[in-house]
């Protein structure tokens, strides 16, 4: 978390030094797909499965110079993925015959990212770089046995921290025109928070969401006020 609060207050010193909000600002709408897992620090893998998952949302940009902008954007993401229940973590272990219990968590999302973004090229065709950290609220989650007939009460299936810290990494093309411009990116988000509590579900000190999301976004121009000067004669 408080690398997160550093990270946003240096995009708010960088962008204030170039004169924020002194040049042309977008509004727009997007979409994806993301391709969505739990990290852990085991030394196997066998569980680690990643989910197919959807992302969209809106996004606000300024622009403080040609080629420099924060980027705020308010997201729906869906997350998720793979990962196990050790039968020695449990209150009351359970009399089947596996050590482990695969499951699979589906995870609904609000998230807000804060980026800075940087582009090259010309005025129509350019590409860019995002980068800055993500705050994240889970409002709903759902976990799935791999194994049947398992009786699910015996497992605490509630993930332990709804809110989530994060950074953001991605790159794009961006095609621009006269009224605003069409972006494609890929993206890589790390969380920083463990969903379930440290070795609480296993013997991994570490679940923490990865996600490579491929999307697609369109920006509107806002057109600037106008303002009348007047020239007082003497």
């Amino acid at each position: 978390m408080k690398l997160t609060i550093k990270l946003i207050l240096v995009i708010v010193i960088v962008g204030g030094s170039l004169n924020l909000f002194s040049q042309e600002k977008f509004v727009g709408v997007k979409g994806g797909y993301v391709f969505s897992a739990l990290n852990n620090n085991l030394s196997y893998s066998e569980y680690y499965q990643m989910k197919e998952a959807n992302t969209f949302g809106m996004g606000f940009k300024y622009f403080s110079s040609k080629n420099a902008a924060i980027l705020l954007e308010l997201n729906y993401t869906e997350k998720g993925g793979g990962n196990f229940f050790d039968r020695e973590k449990l209150a009351e272990p359970l009399s089947y015959d596996s050590l482990e219990y695969p499951f699979v968590l589906s995870t609904k999302c609000i998230d807000f990212n804060f980026l800075m973004h940087l582009s090259v090229g010309n005025e129509k065709n350019q590409l860019f770089f995002n980068a800055g950290p993500n705050i994240s609220y889970t409002f709903y989650n759902k976990t799935e046995f791999i194994y049947p007939n398992i009786d699910i009460t015996m497992f605490n299936t509630e993930i332990d921290n709804l809110y989530e810290f994060g950074l953001n990494f991605g790159v794009g093309y961006g095609r621009h025109f006269k009224t605003g411009a069409i972006e494609f990116e890929i993206r890589y988000s790390h969380g920083l928070t463990n969903i379930y509590e440290s070795q609480s579900i296993n013997y991994s000190i570490v679940t923490q969401n990865q996600l490579l999301t491929f999307s697609l976004a369109y920006y509107l121009k806002l057109k600037k006020k106008e303002h009348n000067v007047k020239n007082n004669e003497s």
